[in-house]
């Protein structure tokens, strides 16, 4: 599993790679522009070695640079590549610079009179830009190394025009520019700061999400895990119709007093990794453990019209899981398990209950108790699945069921009918009415 500092670094290696095309596309459009505009424009003004440099000289510099950055574009093209290759970009940006700078050395051009008119105003800006750029490379030591190559350039130049052309020395111009360049190393530098401290915190809030995510896929499945991440508040929940059901084991009590406490808990884990399964592969929610039974709901979060059928289909497939789960049992001395299974339909508050410092995503509501009093009924009318009228009145026409007339439920003050499950339809019936 990556961690946190994983995440960076793979975003931070993204990054730099498409930072380094942008550069490279940058070098490459200048490269080809000094070709075929520059070059030209000043061998028609100046002659082939007149102007501010040798026209040959630069355009041998462009040429390669040209070459060049196209080779290192496609090295950097690979899925992995030294980091020291992102340091010889950054030489053949300045030593480019440097080189056509220095081609002023060799010129016949008067520099007394105007200084360097292509260094100023063309070569010592891009290399300015080269220094903002820097900072899209996310590295302090490759934007402060970019920093110093463009004081050298300043200095390359200032001693071309004073020392080789004998112009006089502005002090303001050198120091307009090197705080101009210092003014913009630690702003790149700023940048990389702040985009890397971005990135880290982005990535820790996606690591976290991630956890919370796993947390949630134990208690959902995994599209409704996304719903809730991306839905969920801290509100006080909505009214919405659901469908509930209780699970739960008969005779536990019984059967964990003949075993260690250490293979109880085997025992149930086996039990419930069956139980919850059949409960997610019908979008249902495990809404909570309650020692030996559990709660699920289906039809939250994420709102389905099918609800009551999905959570019938679902106590079927848990029948089918605990026949597989006592074969199992049989096969290593063990009794077999039987299940109660409580199934009911009516209108619930869903959402977040509890407090700051602890809180459940549940259902609330007087449906909540009517399932729970019909599953500890399936004992007394020995059948494993009872679901409500309200329930049956969802799925009448894809499911087979014997009614169970006015049964008394504890703490209602009307009967109830219920209805014993005996599985899904073949056929779905032409007409049937309800009584």
């Amino acid at each position: 599993m990556s961690s946190s500092h994983d995440i960076v670094d793979t975003l931070v290696t993204r990054e730099t790679r498409a930072a380094e095309r942008r550069i490279g596309l940058l070098r490459a459009g200048l490269m080809i522009v000094m070709l075929c505009v520059v070059v030209p424009l000043r061998v028609v003004l100046y002659g082939p070695t007149g102007g501010s440099g040798n026209v040959g000289w630069d355009a041998g510099v462009t040429l390669f640079g040209l070459v060049a950055s196209v080779a290192l574009g496609r090295w950097m093209s690979r899925p992995t590549f030294p980091s020291c290759v992102r340091y010889l970009a950054i030489c053949l940006d300045y030593g480019i610079l440097a080189a056509l700078i220095a081609s002023q050395a060799g010129s016949g051009y008067n520099a007394a009179a105007q200084q360097s008119v292509d260094t100023y105003a063309l070569i010592l800006p891009v290399g300015i830009a080269f220094t903002a750029l820097s900072g899209l490379r996310l590295s302090s030591a490759q934007t402060f190394l970019s920093g110093a190559f463009c004081m050298g350039l300043i200095a390359e130049t200032l001693w071309i025009d004073t020392v080789v052309h004998g112009a006089p020395f502005y002090l303001i111009t050198a120091l307009l520019l090197s705080t101009l360049t210092i003014a913009v190393t630690f702003g790149a530098n700023l940048t990389v700061t702040k985009t890397r401290r971005l990135i880290a915190e982005a990535s820790g809030f996606d690591s976290e999400a991630k956890r919370v995510k796993r947390v949630l896929s134990r208690y959902v499945s995994e599209p409704v895990a996304e719903t809730i991440l991306q839905d969920m508040t801290d509100g006080a929940g909505e009214r919405q119709r659901v469908t509930i059901m209780f699970v739960d084991i008969r005779g536990f009590t019984t059967i964990s007093e003949k075993l260690a406490p250490e293979d109880v808990v085997s025992l149930l884990n086996r039990y419930f990794s069956r139980m919850v399964r059949a409960v997610f592969e019908y979008d249902g929610m495990l809404d909570k453990y309650m020692g030996d039974g559990m709660m699920a709901v289906f039809g939250a979060p994420v709102s389905r019209p099918d609800h009551a059928y999905l959570a019938v289909q679902a106590a079927l497939r848990i029948r089918e899981e605990l026949v597989a789960f006592n074969q199992e049992l049989a096969a290593s001395g063990r009794s077999p398990m039987a299940i109660g299974v409580g199934i009911h339909t009516g209108d619930c508050v869903i959402g977040n209950i509890g407090t700051e410092q602890r809180l459940d995503y549940t259902a609330i509501g007087d449906p909540v108790n009517t399932a729970s009093r019909i599953e500890s009924l399936t004992k007394e009318h020995g059948v494993d699945i009872l679901i409500s009228g309200e329930t049956f009145a969802e799925v009448w026409d894809r499911v087979e069921a014997d009614p169970v007339s006015n049964v008394p439920i504890r703490g209602k003050s009307r009967p109830l009918d219920l209805f014993i499950v005996r599985g899904l339809r073949t056929t779905v019936p032409a007409a049937e009415v309800l009584n």
